[in-house]
């Protein structure tokens, strides 16, 4: 379960790093423009979905489902009890 924590951990990290890396800067409020209909990646020209963001996509839902795994079995062994020495 620690394993799954400390893994999930760099997961977070990695992917709020990738997206401030992939993010353009936000308009500064005097140079805003009026709203578009157009979304932000077709207008930047960059595509919403990459390989790298694919794959990161994966790894969170393998993460995720680890996470779910080890939670539901360790519930489903029911709490531990302290050996007697």
């Amino acid at each position: 379960m620690e394993e799954a924590t400390e893994l999930f951990g760099i997961l977070q990290d990695t992917l709020a790093r990738t997206i401030a890396r992939a993010s353009p800067a936000p308009p500064s409020p005097t140079t805003a423009k009026p709203p578009s209909t157009m979304s932000a990646s077709s207008a930047t020209g960059t595509p919403l979905l990459t390989d790298e963001t694919f794959a990161l996509s994966l790894l969170a839902l393998g993460v995720g489902s680890g996470l779910l795994s080890a939670i539901l079995t360790r519930s489903a062994e029911g709490p531990k009890t302290p050996s007697s020495r």
